[in-house]
């Protein structure tokens, strides 16, 4: 018989960010894509750039542990709308407990094209997806959905960040290009901010207009 009082047993405490982004780090690499988390200088880039043109609605995907997501919520009024995506289910939940007000979906970034109703007026994709270290068969499936989307949508950009300066992916032929921004030496390591959008010209509203090209 113990003298000593039992203490009552409590719930284990949920991860914070940086350990949940470890544990998925551990779990699947090649979805993280990165050693660290988007910092705050990068996160704000992103922001910047997504507040330079009417938004309309807003979609992160790739939002990790919501360093951008972050910044994304607390300027959500100058947006029609504001989702936030992420397939790992612990970052989701993560994301869930700090953004309570702010739709978050724990699905792969391939059915993106089911979160809004119908065919939009502006949409802005914040990605923080690492395209180039996905598994081909995640990647095409990611940039159908991308094409589903934008191919019902009369302005859209698509906003992605990817280190070294590497082109994130091909863009599809005369209806859409990259265009490459600057430079975010404050985050680590540095990244390259890059958005893909029509081209002026381009046929919109088409099933091909707007479609981004998979790796070839």
């Amino acid at each position: 018989m113990s003298f000593w009082p039992r203490m009552p047993l409590r719930a284990p405490r949920p991860a914070g960010p940086l350990l949940g982004f470890w544990q998925a780090l551990r779990d699947d690499p090649r979805r993280v894509g990165a050693l660290l988390p988007s910092g705050p200088a990068l996160a704000q880039a992103m922001l910047d750039l997504t507040l330079a043109e009417p938004p309309g609605h807003v979609i992160e995907i790739g939002a990790g542990t919501g360093a951008i997501s972050q910044a994304l919520v607390q300027h959500s009024q100058a947006f029609a709308s504001l989702q936030l995506l992420e397939a790992n289910p612990q970052l989701a939940e993560g994301l869930r407990r700090r953004f309570p007000g702010t739709p978050v979906h724990a699905c792969c970034a391939s059915q993106l094209d089911e979160l809004l109703p119908g065919p939009a007026e502006r949409l802005t994709l914040v990605s923080s997806l690492p395209f180039g270290s996905l598994k081909a068969v995640d990647r095409q499936r990611v940039l159908a959905a991308i094409a589903r989307q934008t191919s019902r949508t009369r302005d859209w950009r698509l906003l992605q960040y990817s280190y070294g300066g590497r082109l994130p992916f091909p863009s599809d032929g005369p209806t859409q290009g990259w265009k490459r921004l600057h430079t975010v030496w404050r985050n680590l390591p540095p990244a390259t901010l890059w958005q893909l959008s029509p081209l002026p010209g381009a046929v919109r509203h088409a099933a091909s207009a707007g479609a981004p090209a998979a790796d070839r």
